[in-house]
C-alpha cells in the first residue's frame, strides 16, 4: 500500500484517538493509538518532508505519553492540525504534499520536542538526527558515552541544516 492509501485508512483511527485524548478518556490508550498511526505514516513515507512531520509528531506523542510534556490546549490544537495534514496528504498525494509541507506546524511541534523533559527513543537521550538526504532518510538515534565524541559521520549529520523550502 502507498502512504496515500495508509493515510486514508488510518485517519479515522487517528481521529478516534485524538477525540478520546482531548476528552480526557483513557488518555494513555488514546495517545498510544495516535503514536501508532504516526509511526506507520513515518514508516511508509518516501518523501523527506512527510517523514519528518510524522517523526516529529511521534516524538511529541511519546513525550506526552511518558509525562515529558504537559497536555495543554496548544498541543491538542497542534495534534488537530496533524489530523488535517493526514487529510491533505491523501487528497494531494505524497509528491504534491511534500512540495507544500506544513512548515509552521513542523516548527511548532519541534518547539515542544525541544521543551520536552523526556528523552526517550525518538529523542535519542543524546544525539538524535534526521538524515537530510534522499527519500530513504531515516532516524539515526544513538548516545555518545560520557566523554565519548560523536562519530565524524554523525557530527556531519548533526550540523546539517534542512533547506527552508522543506524539499530534500
Amino acid at each position: 500500500m502507498t502512504i496515500v492509501q495508509w493515510a486514508r485508512r488510518l485517519r479515522p483511527r487517528f481521529q478516534v484517538g485524538l477525540l478520546g485524548w482531548i476528552r480526557g478518556e483513557r488518555v494513555r490508550q488514546n495517545l498510544e493509538i495516535l503514536a501508532r498511526v504516526s509511526e506507520k505514516l513515518e514508516q511508509v513515507a518516501t518523501k523527506q518532508p512527510v517523514f519528518q512531520l510524522w517523526w516529529v509528531v511521534g516524538a511529541v506523542l511519546e513525550a506526552l505519553r511518558d509525562g515529558g510534556l504537559p497536555e495543554g490546549a496548544t498541543i491538542k490544537r497542534l495534534m488537530g492540525l496533524a489530523d488535517r495534514e493526514i487529510k491533505r496528504l491523501f487528497n494531494l498525494g505524497e509528491n504534491r504534499y511534500a512540495d507544500s509541507a506544513p512548515l509552521d506546524l513542523l516548527n511548532n511541534l519541534l518547539y515542544y520536542v525541544a521543551r520536552s523533559a523526556y528523552l526517550g527513543p525518538a529523542r535519542g537521550g543524546g544525539a538524535c538526527v534526521v538524515q537530510a538526504h534522499g527519500p530513504a532518510a531515516r532516524r539515526s538515534v544513538g548516545r555518545a558515552g560520557a566523554g565519548e565524541p560523536l562519530s565524524a559521520e554523525r557530527q556531519a549529520h548533526a550540523h546539517r541544516r534542512a533547506p527552508r523550502s522543506g524539499r530534500p
